[in-house]
């Protein structure tokens, strides 16, 4: 092509972004097609974005920029992050199913998962650091990878079980507060 490597380079960065949009799109169809509605899916892809507050503070501390390596670092983490999501939600409404009163299903869930969650990170963060710590003049892609996706890891594990569990109850638990004040309001009428 006539405009060059930087021409490229600003075209697979397009490329990626797309990339990335159209793999939140796809999970918030498949995760509210499994979930069957809306508010579970809300809850798990808002560590998304969540995710990528480490991403930005690790990109900072390294003095790194936006580029194509750390775009396919917010692909691979998105994947994982809404992995851990699922398995949280996915236990969460097990227990609702079960019986249990959503704040109760919700600790217990929360609680439930905890290994499996940090497991996963632990792995993955320990996996990166050689390529987060790599030196070298060919090694600066790897090593921004490497750094987004620990950063990344590192904030949405600690949101998964604060920001999820808390978002789940909140938007299950309009509905409830909404009926409770109705039939309260109908048994006042009466």
């Amino acid at each position: 092509s006539l405009g060059g490597i930087s021409q490229q380079v600003n075209q697979m960065i397009e490329e990626m972004v797309i990339a990335v949009a159209v793999s939140i799109l796809l999970v918030l169809l498949i995760v509210s097609f499994v979930f069957k509605g809306l508010k579970a899916p809300l809850a798990v892809l808002v560590s998304i974005p969540l995710a990528l507050i480490g991403v930005v503070i690790s990109l900072y501390l390294i003095h790194g920029q936006w580029n194509l390596a750390a775009l396919v670092g917010v692909l691979m983490l998105t994947g994982i992050v809404v992995t851990n999501g699922i398995v949280l939600i996915d236990k969460i409404e097990r227990n609702r199913k079960e019986g249990m009163g959503l704040r109760e299903a919700v600790m217990h869930g929360s609680l439930s998962r905890v290994r499996p969650i940090f497991m996963t990170a632990g792995t993955t963060v320990l996996t990166l650091i050689p390529l987060a710590f790599s030196h070298g003049g060919d090694s600066v892609v790897s090593q921004t990878l490497g750094i987004v996706v620990i950063g990344g890891m590192a904030t949405s594990t600690l949101n998964s079980f604060l920001v999820i569990p808390i978002l789940y109850e909140w938007m299950q638990g309009r509905p409830l507060r909404k009926a409770r004040v109705t039939a309260t309001l109908r048994g006042g009428e009466l």
